[in-house]
């Protein structure tokens, strides 16, 4: 016999009034102000399973200031409720610090960090640095450069936070030899003449920079194209 399937049933719903709204784990918001962000007041409907909570953690995720956004219902009184909003803060930004750098100065890499002091510091920061750096490194032939982007608590209290930049530079990339292949038109010589951003590292051009750049590379490919087009290939 084939047993007989049932739909679950969804528990039903209850309507109760929120009598209270409390806050906890703040050190920098202002619970005023993250109860308004929330969508929820006092004196409001509140149903029972449904998606208010979703929708309140959604607005206060929405700030990028929270780390961690937790809404729960902390007593029930009657047909009331009293709700929690407990929350765990982003680090503030402090300061940067930078380490392991020779080759590249300090101030260029601070350049890359666009935070002010006091703000929220959320991860996406971090690695938007991390990646900054590296093409900074990149950009002086450096593409062997390793970059740690970390946050450190400036005290116990662990509510600022230093960023820390940790770089291992490797050696420095340079171009030995520019090699074509697949040209019949144009000799290397033309080729080379199109180019403006690599060059070849010889002895006699003591003056001129080898280090490989990877913007210029991209750039200097463009010219050949475009040298080719100008002369009548398309």
């Amino acid at each position: 016999a084939i047993p007989a399937l049932y739909a679950q049933e969804s528990p039903p719903q209850e309507v109760f009034k929120i009598l209270g709204i409390a806050v906890e784990g703040n050190s920098f918001a202002d619970p005023v102000a993250v109860i308004a962000n929330s969508g929820l007041k006092v004196g409001d409907e509140f149903v029972l399973p449904g998606d208010q909570i979703g929708q309140a953690v959604r607005k206060l995720w929405s700030l990028g200031i929270f780390d961690d956004i937790g809404i729960t219902v902390d007593r029930k009184v009657g047909n009331g409720v009293y709700l929690l909003i407990s929350l765990k803060e982003l680090l503030r930004f402090e300061r940067v610090e930078v380490r392991g750098n020779d080759n590249v100065s300090t101030e260029d890499i601070l350049k890359k960090v666009t935070l002010d002091r006091g703000k929220a510091l959320p991860r996406a920061e971090l690695l938007k640095i991390k990646k900054d750096v590296t093409r900074l490194y990149e950009s002086e032939g450096y593409l062997l450069a390793q970059v740690r982007v970390t946050s450190e608590p400036v005290d116990t209290s662990a509510a600022r936070a230093i960023v820390v930049i940790d770089v291992e530079e490797g050696k420095e990339v340079q171009v030995a030899k520019i090699l074509f292949e697949g040209n019949h038109a144009y000799d290397e010589g033309d080729l080379r003449g199109a180019m403006d951003g690599i060059s070849e590292k010889v002895w006699w051009k003591f003056w001129s920079s080898a280090s490989f750049d990877r913007k210029k590379y991209d750039e200097d490919k463009k010219r050949i194209v475009d040298f080719y087009r100008n002369n009548g290939f398309r």
